[in-house]
């Protein structure tokens, strides 16, 4: 019995649960102390001007975020159901053609990202005072997405194998050499934007390295051989087909990134408050950004963790199992979600002041993120719904649900809210705007509701079938 098989059959649920969420939730807060701390750092060093840098660059860090859980979560959940279906030559294939997809994507992206960097960072909102900043972080972080894409993405290999504490041991690396050099290169250096790239892209190497070690260790229950690394056209489908609706929710928060970029500074010199500068609003939107995805954090992380899990009692044919642990990660999920979410409605001021921004935007920030951060309870049934039909390897349903999920929230948040409350009630387009957060989480999470309703009852009909 390998390590996944004794998690999914040989242990309560609850206590499994437990020992893939633990290393995952703990390793996901790592990652993210990894984002935030370039603006932490770049914010001590430059102020506002950087933060707002770092925060133009966002959308572009997320695609590199969603090449690496296109291939990462789709090959995962391929394999974790070959792993349940008894066929590590399977699995084993998937991974590598993962890895081979994951270099040409990376190679692609970087090239792109070089040639049109000015272009792509004025339309996303740079001002001439931001542009020296944001241009080499943006340039750095281009060339190194083949090993961010390997230390986030394909890592997950190892954790669906049943090592989700090497994981941890992964993203730990990463993130210690990060603040290490972070601290070397920005503050005692002087290295602005630029110093605190090199520093990610170090920590992204040297995990990358050691992913690909753990991948080749023996007692992994697939064996990588040099002709896996040929990639199958027919694995690459199946992988794109299940890694999309991860990949799009990452497509989609860069789409909305870019958006808030561009209409916060449209609507900010209409209505700032209290002396807030456009730079300022434009921090504030990244703050918001970066701090409400810390909070999902361990909603995500046990959904994450029970990814694997749940793949491996659907491809074992068990539908009473796999209901059972898809109820205790939304319950468990849930839980998590809500003390976090509450020290931030409660002391704001914290969260917003660790990026060092100046003391006139500071109400405006702490404003923005309290709103935000009302949606983060609820998100757990989104969180659940799109990782459990991906998991469970309903491609289609998973596609169309994170269609549906993403255009809803898009379509709510940036067109309804900004352009409709204002002519409603007394409140401006700016504000409208960051208050459209609430309406948009609120329309996903009915439609992942509906979605989940029903295949809650087609399992109930599999378990009724296989007990007569």
């Amino acid at each position: 019995m390998n390590k996944l098989e004794n998690a999914a059959l040989g242990q309560s649920i609850p206590q499994a649960l437990v020992r893939f969420a633990l290393p995952v939730v703990a390793g996901l807060f790592l990652m993210r102390i990894s984002t935030i701390i370039d603006g932490i750092l770049v914010g001590q060093a430059i102020s506002t001007v950087g933060v707002a840098a770092v925060t133009i660059c966002d959308p572009f860090v997320l695609l590199v975020t969603s090449l690496a859980v296109l291939v990462g979560d789709g090959g995962s959940f391929v394999i974790a159901l070959s792993l349940g279906a008894n066929d590590p030559k399977k699995a084993a294939r998937t991974a590598g053609t993962g890895i081979a997809a994951a270099a040409v994507l990376s190679f692609a992206f970087a090239l792109a990202t070089t040639v049109l960097a000015d272009p792509l960072l004025r339309l996303a909102g740079a001002t001439e005072e931001i542009l020296p900043h944001a241009r080499p972080f943006l340039q750095i972080i281009a060339w190194s997405s083949l090993f961010t894409t390997i230390a986030t993405g394909i890592s997950s290999y190892v954790r669906t194998a049943g090592f989700p504490g090497r994981v941890l041991g992964i993203q730990a690396t990463s993130i210690l050499i990060n603040i290490v050099l972070g601290y070397l290169f920005v503050i005692v250096l002087e290295g602005g934007t630029t110093g605190a790239a090199c520093a990610t892209a170090a920590g992204q190497a040297v995990a990358a390295g050691v992913t690909a070690a753990f991948l080749l260790k023996r007692d992994m229950p697939f064996k990588l051989k040099a002709r896996d690394a040929v990639p199958s056209s027919r694995l690459l489908i199946r992988t794109a087909a299940l890694g999309f609706p991860s990949s799009a929710l990452r497509l989609t928060d860069a789409f909305c990134n870019f958006a808030m970029h561009v209409l916060v500074a449209a609507f900010a010199g209409s209505l700032l408050h209290g002396g807030t500068t456009v730079s300022g609003a434009l921090a504030a939107s990244g703050i918001e950004s970066a701090v409400v995805a810390f909070l999902l954090v361990p909603g995500i992380g046990v959904a994450t963790a029970a990814r694997p899990l749940i793949g491996y009692c659907c491809g074992a044919n068990l539908p009473k199992r796999t209901l059972e642990f898809a109820k205790w990660t939304l319950v468990c999920g849930f839980a998590a979600l809500l003390p976090l979410w509450a020290a931030v409605e409660l002391v704001p001021e914290f969260f917003v002041g660790v990026f060092g921004l100046g003391k006139d935007d500071i109400p405006f920030a702490c404003w923005v993120l309290r709103i935000s951060a009302l949606t983060v309870p609820i998100s757990m049934v989104r969180i659940l719904g799109t990782s459990y039909f991906q998991a469970s390897g309903q491609a289609r349903i998973a596609n169309l649900l994170i269609v549906l999920q993403q255009g809803s929230y898009i379509l709510t948040k940036f067109a309804v809210f900004p352009f409709l409350l204002p002519s409603l009630m007394h409140i401006g387009h700016l504000q409208s705007l960051f208050l459209g957060s609430i309406g948009g989480s609120l329309a996903a999470v009915a439609i992942t509701g509906i979605f989940l309703f029903r295949e809650y009852h087609v399992i109930r009909k599999k378990i009724a079938s296989g007990e007569t």
